[in-house]
């Protein structure tokens, strides 16, 4: 293709007639001058080279149309595939429109949802408070059981704490008062009526019987019994008197060591350095009871055993 060339980049002419026959043409570098008839063959070859400029230009237009032709095309199949991607993009959007509206729809399912459960919070909030005030209310009625609790206790038995009945006006008064009755019990004794326990000074000793079996003894109660020791006592302090004024300034004169056997004993040790293997020993008991066994294997010591006693016995051992 010829190089393309526009009218505009032919070299500008200008020029002023200076006679009837002669021009002066300036091309911007040099002015000439002509002839008429010299100007007329210089119009002719500029005219030649825009005949020739044009011709270019033509053949440059034609090359511009087949560009066009060919962009013109190109531009048809991006056209086609813009086409195919609009249809496309109006699919999704199509889409897009079916899930915003099943979304639509979620959104509802799950508004009434939300209400049904703000309706069953608010009955559950309802029924919280019932349920605190029947707690209230079941709180109260246990306080007031114990009240009751406490005033039945008190008819009944009269506990210090309660504030109810008396200590003579209960369930229990009045049993031990319908017993009595019923027993041929009293109803007062020594000042005091009523339900009657024993106390300190009620009885005396004459009052409270005493066996005798084990002891031999004649009293049949415990004044008696120690009346009946004391005399014993005083028979033995003589006896010992008598005894110890006999055998006084004798060369033998024994040692004598005292125990008390108490009641229910039945072993006494006594310790001296007079018991020895050779030594006698004689044993004196109140009542004239006698030990059941006497060891004196153990040099300086005497073990005596005895039945049980129901009172307690003085025992003296003489040692010769």
């Amino acid at each position: 293709m010829a190089t393309n060339k526009k009218i505009s980049d032919l070299p500008a002419l200008t020029g002023t007639v200076e006679d009837n026959y002669n021009l002066a043409i300036d091309d911007g570098t040099t002015t000439y001058k002509v002839s008429v008839s010299h100007f007329e063959e210089a119009a002719a070859g500029t005219a030649s080279q825009y005949a020739a400029a044009a011709a270019e230009s033509a053949e440059a237009a034609e090359g511009f149309a087949g560009d066009a032709a060919t962009t013109a095309t190109t531009i048809e199949t991006d056209i086609a595939t813009a086409t195919g991607l609009v249809n496309d993009a109006r699919g999704y959007a199509s889409s897009a429109a079916d899930s915003v509206t099943a979304a639509q729809a979620a959104s509802g399912a799950a508004t009434t949802k939300a209400n049904e459960a703000s309706n069953s919070a608010n009955a559950a909030a309802g029924s919280a408070g019932e349920a605190a005030a029947s707690a209230t209310a079941a709180a109260n009625y246990v306080t007031n059981a114990q009240t009751e609790v406490n005033r039945a206790k008190s008819w009944a038995d009269y506990p210090n704490e309660a504030s109810y009945g008396s200590a003579t006006n209960n369930a229990h008064y009045w049993a031990d008062q319908a017993q009595a009755a019923a027993g041929g019990g009293v109803m007062s004794f020594n000042t005091r009526s009523g339900y009657v326990v024993s106390q300190a000074h009620d009885y005396n000793a004459g009052q409270v019987d005493y066996d005798n079996t084990s002891s031999g003894m004649t009293a049949t109660d415990t004044q008696a019994a120690i009346d009946e020791l004391d005399t014993d006592l005083g028979t033995l302090d003589t006896a010992v008197t008598t005894l110890s004024g006999t055998v006084a300034g004798k060369e033998d004169k024994p040692t004598i060591l005292t125990a008390t056997l108490t009641a229910g004993q039945t072993s006494l040790t006594f310790t001296d350095a007079a018991l020895v293997s050779t030594a006698m020993v004689e044993v004196y008991v109140e009542h004239g009871i006698t030990p059941k066994t006497m060891d004196d294997s153990t040099t300086g010591t005497l073990v005596l055993t005895f039945n049980p006693q129901q009172s307690n016995l003085s025992v003296k051992v003489a040692i010769r």
